[in-house]
C-alpha cells in the first residue's frame, strides 16, 4: 500500500485569446458541458489519482467549484489563484500544495486544463515513469519531417524526426524535486520559460524521462481545435450507444 499522494495540478488561468471569445476556452461548452469538466472527469475517474486542484483566475473559481459539484468531480480538493504567464500560475499552484501539507514524496501531475481527452493510459504512464525513474514528460514521437529555418521563408536544414518527440502534459514530479527549483528561480526568470519540462529541463540537474503519450492528448489552442473536440466526443458517445 503507497503512502505518498497523487495530485493532479490542473492549469486554468489561460484568457483564450486565440480563440476570438469572450470566455476562457476552458470553460466554453462542448456537448453541453464546459471542457474543463472533461478534463477533471479523466483524473476522477482515474484510480491513482487522489485530489484534484485547479489554478484559475479568481474570478472563476465559483465557476470551478459548480462544475466540480454538477459532474461529480469527488476528488476536487480547492483553487489556487492563477498568475500573469503559466509559469507562474504553476508556481502559485506548487506553493499552494505546499501550504495545503503535501510531503516530499508526493507526485504533482502538472496537467492543461484544455487537454480534455487525456486517456486513463496516459495518466497510468505518467504514474509509472515517475514512480521507477522519478520524473515524466508525457512525450509522442514525431511522425512529421521538420525544416530548420531562421527567416520563415526558406529551409536551411532538416532534423531527424527520429529524435523528435512532441512534449504533452501531464509533467508530473515529486514535491522535493519541484519545490526548491521553483523557490530559486526570480520571477524574471519564470516569466522566460516556457514549460515546467523546459524549466527543469534548464534548471533540475536530472535526466527527464519520456512517458508515452498520444494524439487525442492535444491542446485546445484555436477553433479547428474545438472542432476536433466535438468530433471526438461525439463519436465516444455513439460507440457507447
Amino acid at each position: 500500500m503507497r503512502t505518498n499522494k497523487h495530485i493532479a495540478l490542473l492549469l486554468a488561468g489561460g484568457k483564450g485569446c486565440r480563440m476570438h471569445q469572450h470566455d476562457p476556452k476552458q470553460f466554453m461548452e462542448i456537448e453541453g458541458k464546459p471542457l474543463i469538466s472533461y478534463t477533471m472527469a479523466a483524473f476522477e475517474k482515474h484510480e491513482g489519482i487522489d485530489a484534484i486542484y485547479v489554478v484559475c483566475d479568481q474570478m472563476w473559481e465559483e465557476k470551478v467549484k459548480q462544475i466540480a459539484q454538477q459532474e461529480g468531480i469527488r476528488k476536487f480538493c480547492g483553487c489556487f489563484p492563477s498568475g500573469e504567464t503559466s509559469m507562474q500560475s504553476l508556481y502559485n499552484g506548487i506553493m499552494g500544495l505546499e501550504t495545503k501539507g503535501y510531503s516530499n514524496q508526493d507526485l504533482v501531475l502538472t496537467h492543461d486544463s484544455v487537454r480534455p481527452l487525456i486517456s486513463a493510459n496516459v495518466i497510468s504512464q505518467n504514474l509509472e515513469t515517475c514512480q521507477r525513474y522519478g520524473n515524466a514528460i508525457t512525450g509522442i514521437q514525431s511522425n512529421e519531417a521538420y525544416m530548420v529555418s531562421s527567416d520563415r521563408l526558406h529551409s536551411e536544414g532538416l532534423i531527424e524526426r527520429d529524435k523528435l518527440f512532441r512534449a504533452q502534459t501531464p509533467q508530473t514530479f515529486r514535491m522535493e524535486d519541484l519545490l526548491p527549483i521553483l523557490k530559486e528561480r526570480k520571477q524574471e526568470e519564470l516569466q522566460r520559460t516556457q514549460s515546467l519540462y523546459t524549466l527543469m529541463a534548464e534548471w533540475g540537474n536530472m535526466p527527464l524521462h519520456i512517458a508515452q503519450g498520444d494524439n487525442y492528448n492535444f491542446k485546445v489552442t484555436v477553433p479547428a481545435d474545438v472542432e476536433m473536440v466535438q468530433a471526438v466526443i461525439s463519436w465516444r458517445k455513439a460507440q457507447k450507444e
